[in-house]
């Protein structure tokens, strides 16, 4: 309601379900991010260190501006701003040894994981979510019908609805470009890098959801 529907171009789900969180949480420990105080700007009290894996490369975002002073030991990029020599090269193989080892599994599917909705995910993992669970894209299509007009923008007078996945498409019209034959969970748990590891820690229905019906 307040800033209208997340996609990827809007990306107000990190901002406010990540960023700020971890901003606030930093600030009451007495930690500052870069701000500019009595017009002199003063860089952050504090490192973020952020766990993107080496052979994540394209995640990598190597600016340095003093706002935030952001560190990939794993990826084996630490700045000269980063106080601590930490130097690690880490890949999804070495992420998932390391789990195997702890005496728990959640036993989620990679398509499954983060927001199972989440707008950067492929087509084909959205696709196979709804294959699996289909009711998850119920609440999506509601929001769809109440917020696309929520902070749209306005073309040559005509109002221009905010939509949410790949392709400038609503939930209705993703689920109706679907072709559920295709789809093999093992065509996607492998990939390195995908769109289901993106989840960065940093930057019309109307109806209810209980009578909502979503077939093609």
């Amino acid at each position: 309601k307040k800033y209208g529907l997340p996609n990827g171009t809007f990306l107000h789900c990190t901002r406010e379900l990540k960023e700020n969180p971890i901003i606030s949480l930093m600030e009451a420990y007495g930690g500052k991010v870069g701000h500019t105080k009595d017009k002199e700007f003063i860089s952050a009290s504090y490192e973020t260190w952020i766990g993107i894996r080496s052979d994540e490369p394209k995640r990598l975002n190597g600016k340095v501006d003093g706002k935030q002073f952001k560190c990939y030991p794993l990826a084996h990029e630490m700045y000269s701003d980063c106080g601590r020599s930490i130097n690690l090269s880490c890949d999804k193989q070495d992420v998932l040894d390391f789990w195997e080892e702890m005496p728990f599994d959640l036993e989620i599917p990679e398509h499954q994981g983060n927001c199972v909705d989440c707008h950067k995910k492929s087509n084909k993992k959205l696709a196979l979510v709804y294959k699996e669970t289909p009711k998850v894209f119920n609440f999506t299509a509601y929001l769809d019908g109440q917020y696309s007009e929520v902070k749209a923008q306005v073309l040559d007078g005509k109002l221009i609805e905010r939509k949410r996945f790949r392709g400038y498409k609503n939930t209705r019209e993703l689920i109706a470009s679907f072709d559920l034959s295709e789809h093999n969970p093992k065509d996607y748990t492998e990939e390195s890098g995908g769109c289901s590891e993106s989840c960065e820690a940093f930057m019309n229905s109307n109806e209810p959801e209980s009578e909502m019906i979503l077939s093609k």
